[in-house]
């Protein structure tokens, strides 16, 4: 069967004549509204809607659209706050790994969140932390994920991170009667000021684990 190419496609003559909408449709049509969201793509292509729906008879009066919106919906609710992404962010970042959809969804997180970091890492590589916080102590989990295998399902070699700057926010009245490396098996020097504790983590091979245990 051949191809349907574009110009055979338009050369074909039509397969009836075009009938021309009464008199009563016209009139009903120009009784209409029509509401359209502006969201996604609608920016490159709200020209061709209002020409469509004129030339079906829809006045461009009655042709609304809605208030200002983007790609992302944040909103807040009583105390806590909320972002909607309609489309899958998450995803798209960690097959294409673009740095803009990575700080979009990292500054999305820190403003629902509406509170200062508990703990902030500051060094090359990337590494995975966790932090959990019991009665009596503090724990941050720190993976090193520097590695051109990240994103494999496994390393061919360990690779030691340099050094990384840890910022960790004290629970209100807590005072530190010990903190080692588990991993390393050594103290750091730590320095405290106004309720922040800061702290040098020398290399990570492939993880370190910070303890901390309160007086």
């Amino acid at each position: 069967m051949p191809t349907q190419t574009l110009l055979k496609w338009f050369a074909k003559p039509p397969s009836s004549e075009p009938v021309p909408p009464s008199a009563q449709t016209l009139q009903a049509r120009a009784k209409l509204r029509v509401g359209i969201p502006r969201v996604l793509n609608l920016w490159s292509t709200h020209q061709f809607w209002i020409g469509f729906l004129e030339a079906l008879g829809i006045g461009a009066r009655h042709i609304e659209f809605s208030s200002d919106t983007s790609e992302d919906q944040a909103r807040s609710f009583g105390k806590g706050r909320v972002v909607y992404f309609p489309w899958d962010i998450d995803r798209v970042y960690w097959e294409v790994m673009v740095d803009d959809h990575g700080r979009l969804l990292r500054n999305a997180i820190e403003w629902a969140l509406d509170e200062e970091r508990p703990v902030t890492v500051d060094g090359p590589g990337v590494l995975d932390v966790t932090m959990w916080k019991q009665k009596n102590s503090m724990t941050v989990h720190m993976v090193n994920l520097t590695n051109p295998m990240m994103m494999r399902p496994s390393f061919r070699e360990m690779i030691p991170s340099p050094p990384q700057q840890v910022r960790l926010r004290l629970p209100e009245g807590r005072r530190v009667s010990k903190i080692r490396f588990l991993v390393a098996g050594t103290a750091p020097r730590v320095q405290t000021a106004g309720g922040v504790m800061t702290l040098t983590v020398p290399s990570i091979r492939d993880h370190e684990v910070i303890a901390i245990d309160f007086a």
